[in-house]
Order: C-alpha cells, then structure tokens, then sequence
C-alpha cells in the first residue's frame, strides 16, 4: 500500500483527478468571509490537505463526507452573507 494520500489518490484515480480535487479544495480556501462557520470548514480543509501530504489516505468515511460539506459551505453564498450573530441565532434557536 501506498503510504501517501497524494500518492494513492493517483494511483487509484489518476493525476487528472488530483489536479481537480486539489483545484476545488484551494478554491474554496480562497473564500473571504468573516463567518465562523466559513471559517471553521477552512481550518478543517486545511487539517485535512496537511494530513493527507504525510498519512492520510483518502477513503470514503466520515472526513471524507466532512470535507465534501466544508467545500459546499465555502461555496454556497447563503452562508457566506450570514453574520456571526445570525450563525448564533439559527443554532440556539
């Protein structure tokens, strides 16, 4: 087994695919928002490219489905217009 997940995700699914999951993951740190949430997915995306360099075998699990959520959060403009105080709101409402 290969002990990168850069690696094993080329193996599996070729350079083509890299290129594309790291474009979409890079794009979606280039996201500027003051939102915590935005925030948050981004430091998880980050953990996660980090992790992936050194052991981290991308499978589909839990983080993998984390991930996928974190780019669609980084994306979607109804989230990225919420203020810190509305994010508040709709939690404890």
């Amino acid at each position: 087994m290969i002990e990168t997940g850069y690696l094993n995700l080329i193996f599996r699914v070729g350079i083509i695919s890299l290129v594309i999951y790291m474009l979409i993951l890079i794009k979606s740190l280039r996201v500027t928002t003051s939102n915590i949430i935005i925030l948050a997915s981004k430091i998880y995306i980050i953990i996660s490219m980090i992790e992936t360099l050194y052991a981290g075998v991308p499978t589909f699990n839990i983080r993998w489905i984390i991930i996928w959520f974190s780019v669609s959060y980084c994306f979607n403009p109804k989230i990225k217009s919420l203020s810190n105080q509305q994010i508040r709101q709709l939690l404890c409402a």
